[in-house]
């Protein structure tokens, strides 16, 4: 998983993002309760602008870990953009 992760994040870096959310989607097929992977396939969906997958993917990932500043800070901004 933490592989996944990180070529995922790489691709990110690199602004590849359909290739990052190919990763990410299929990382969530897999591990449909980690955090981690929420919050990653959130962050890019927010990239490609599509803000009400990733808000749906926060909020199931904050279900799990509902201390994540950086899950909060990116929803609160993706809810404010509405």
């Amino acid at each position: 998983i933490i592989d996944g992760l990180r070529k995922a994040e790489s691709h990110l870096i690199k602004k590849d993002y359909s290739q990052a959310l190919a990763l990410a989607s299929g990382l969530k097929d897999k591990y449909p309760n980690v955090s981690s992977v929420l919050f990653l396939r959130a962050t890019t969906l927010s990239l490609m602008n599509n803000k009400k997958e990733a808000l749906s993917d926060l909020e199931k990932g904050l279900g799990i870990d509902p201390q994540n500043s950086s899950a909060l800070a990116l929803q609160k901004k993706l809810k404010e953009a509405q």
